[in-house]
């Protein structure tokens, strides 16, 4: 690592000058670009590998969400049938507290005739 040494002038809290030393690093940075030019395999496979766990992991998760709909819609149909058969439990009920209330109606007539 190289390294320079720069001087810095500052005053001191009493008023005088001080010189202090800095050694200020010199580092440089080396950026490689890879252009593939279709004869390097290796830069290749490495990105097919990084693809093909990409698209794996995608497969997984899109797999794992069929399942939660399918999960889903079981539910639902489920839910449709039970509402549909409840459904069908209030109409007769319905029918039945008609024709009890009908019932009731015609025995109160009956009465007020006697």
């Amino acid at each position: 690592m190289d390294t320079e040494k720069r001087p810095v002038k500052m005053m001191s809290p009493q008023g005088g000058e001080k010189q202090k030393c800095h050694r200020k690093s010199k580092t440089s940075t080396e950026v490689v670009i890879d252009v593939d030019d279709g004869d390097d395999e290796a830069m290749e496979d490495t990105l097919d590998v990084e693809m093909d766990s990409v698209a794996e992991v995608l497969n997984r998760r899109l797999g794992e969400v069929m399942k939660l709909l399918q999960k889903n819609n079981t539910a639902i149909t489920t839910l449709a049938r039970d509402v549909q058969d409840l459904s069908g439990v209030l109409e007769e009920s319905f029918e039945a507290l008609k024709t009890t209330t009908m019932a009731l109606v015609i025995q109160a007539q009956n009465a007020d005739n006697v």
